[in-house]
């Protein structure tokens, strides 16, 4: 195909104003840079080597343009303002001497950290592809026109969809997905597709695009289509110094994307646990396209669990061997007895979010599949019926009643030890309630002392704490990934990849770790932070006690066979 030379790329808003009755605004008439329609201005934005020039023509008498804020903090570090007439905030431009707005240039670059973990708003495919997140140009309010030229593009892709030749876009802050224009040689797989450039090594794009593919055919068969779009990966890979760490994020976007990132990252076929990362969150954002996307949680802020939770659950149960969900569910279960703390998952005692709205989630998925097993069905059964509908919305009550009806008896009181129930409940008598379902358990005094699942026991209680209720730490081998900057208060609004405490390694001496931070917290003492790079953050405060050591639940047998390929 040739390739399509474009020149310019231009942002027209056209907002009519009424003037004065003389036709002329006075200086106390120009419209305030907090209004919500002060924006009049052309964007030209244009390549410019490894950066973009965007340049900014205000009309006449604009005392402000604002931007949609959630993509602030990419503005203000990655958007560098030419000149000294401006002020910028990453929302709003004004001038410093309070007059109208004239020409307003900026030099735009790709991020240098991980502000979101779903998207950057301004990255690089390859060395000659650019990605962007549509919002980043979007306005506070209205949309823009959008036309692109100025950029050599053999392919243009709105989200998942190949829009080659068009050259105008509308634009709005809810536009949660990726423009890409680049070669069409980065598109290196199809069906579903796979956009990387070449530092993406061979092995990773066929192991990501077999795991899609995996997920995709036997959701496709139980469920149905997404309805809208071929699933569509993206993936950048970068070893720009400027990153202060090697690290990786990733998550579904709206339009059937899905969008990875990794940064000085030594990418090794034979490293089985960052594979294993990897392949976890391509299965887990593609079950996305059908439960998150296809069909929405209405109560997404109130009860996550309903969607991450149970799209956890599904990935593991459609990539992971028998022996291996066993273990998963094992170390799952016992997480979220821990990791809910005094809070109820239903969000009546305030939103549960983060690591525990996917592990107790997942915890209600398995006892919602262990009562559809009894008669030959399985967890995708489950969300069928609840598909069946038709609606773009389901409420978290309808998973629950889809469950119910497998096991009337049962399943309402396995799930309100999560939903509802006080913490102390959890572990009464709960083997007695799994009786007669496919799954044997035994009820273990403590975990070993070399457990490493103790961490997350005193880790997401002090995160919740400080953090309004909300956990957001990713597991490594060596290091817990602690993303709290702009979720937490205090000395916890900060990301940083945590290693031990008060100089102890917590994944040496799990154990040591956990009784030091319990008498620690419960004389009221800050703790030190050991970070993976060395340093420390001094005086972290607790904000909450550390219960003694809960009992331990051993997942002896968990006979569930594979997710069928077919109906029943």
């Amino acid at each position: 195909m040739p390739r399509i030379n474009i020149v310019g790329f231009a942002f027209i808003i056209i907002i009519f104003v009424l003037a004065l009755s003389s036709g002329v605004f006075a200086q106390d008439d120009i419209p305030p840079a907090n209004a919500n329609d002060a924006a009049v201005a052309t964007f030209l934005l244009t390549p410019e080597g490894e950066s973009l020039h965007l340049t900014i023509e205000p009309a006449s008498n604009v005392a402000a343009i604002i931007f949609e804020p959630g993509a602030q903090a990419q503005r203000r570090n990655g958007w560098t303002i030419i000149g000294t007439l401006h002020d910028f905030d990453g929302v709003t431009v004004t001038r410093k001497d309070g007059a109208p707005l004239q020409k307003v240039e900026f030099s735009l670059s790709s991020e240098t950290e991980f502000y979101n973990r779903r998207y950057f708003a301004i990255d690089r495919i390859g060395s000659s592809g650019w990605l962007f997140y549509k919002p980043v140009f979007a306005l506070k309010d209205g949309s823009v026109t959008v036309r692109i030229t100025g950029f050599e593009a053999a392919l243009i892709r709105d989200g998942a969809r190949d829009v080659t030749g068009q050259s105008e876009f509308s634009i709005t802050a809810d536009d949660n997905t990726l423009l890409y224009i680049g070669p069409r040689d980065y598109l290196r797989s199809e069906n579903p597709d796979f956009m990387s450039g070449p530092e993406v090594p061979d092995w990773l794009r066929v192991q990501m695009t077999a795991d899609m593919s995996r997920a995709t055919t036997v959701l496709t068969a139980r469920l149905g289509g997404t309805g809208k779009y071929t699933p569509t990966l993206y993936v950048s890979q970068s070893m720009d110094t400027r990153f202060e760490s090697p690290g990786w994020k990733g998550g579904a976007l709206d339009g059937g994307v899905i969008a990875l990132r990794l940064r000085r990252m030594e990418l090794n076929p034979n490293d089985t646990g960052l594979v294993d990362g990897f392949t976890g969150l391509v299965t887990h954002e593609t079950v996305h396209m059908w439960i998150g996307h296809r069909i929405k949680n209405a109560q997404n802020a109130e009860q996550s669990w309903a969607h991450e939770g149970t799209s956890e659950y599904i990935s593991s149960r459609l990539r992971l061997n028998a022996e291996a969900f066993r273990k998963v569910a094992e170390d799952t279960l016992n997480r979220c007895m821990t990791e809910l703390g005094p809070f109820a998952l239903d969000g009546s005692l305030g939103p549960v979010q983060g690591r525990a709205a996917y592990d107790c989630g997942f915890v209600i998925s398995l006892f919602a599949e262990l009562g559809a097993a009894r008669e030959g069905r399985d967890i995708l059964d489950i969300w069928s019926a609840v598909m069946s509908s038709g609606n773009e919305e389901y409420q978290p009550q309808d998973f629950l009643d889809a469950s119910t009806a497998y096991n009337p008896q049962g399943f309402p009181v396995l799930a309100a030890r999560l939903l509802t129930a006080a913490e102390d409940a959890r572990w009464d008598n709960i083997a007695p309630a799994l009786d007669g379902l496919p799954i044997k358990i035994e009820i273990q005094a403590t975990p070993a002392d070399d457990d490493l699942s103790l961490n997350n026991w005193w880790l997401g209680r002090l995160m919740q704490a400080n953090c309004d209720g909300a956990i957001s730490i990713y597991n490594n081998d060596d290091h817990k990934d602690v993303a709290g900057q702009g979720l937490c208060t205090g000395r916890w609004d900060a990301n940083f990849d945590l290693v031990g405490v008060n100089g102890r390694n917590m994944f040496e001496t799990p154990r040591a770790v956990y009784d030091d931070v319990r008498n620690r917290c419960g004389a009221g003492l800050p703790l030190t932070f050991d970070l993976r790079d060395g340093t420390q953050l001094t005086d972290m405060p607790c904000g909450a006690d550390i219960p003694a050591v809960p009992p331990f639940i051993r997942i002896i047998d968990l006979p569930l066979g594979p997710l069928r390929m077919t109906q029943p």
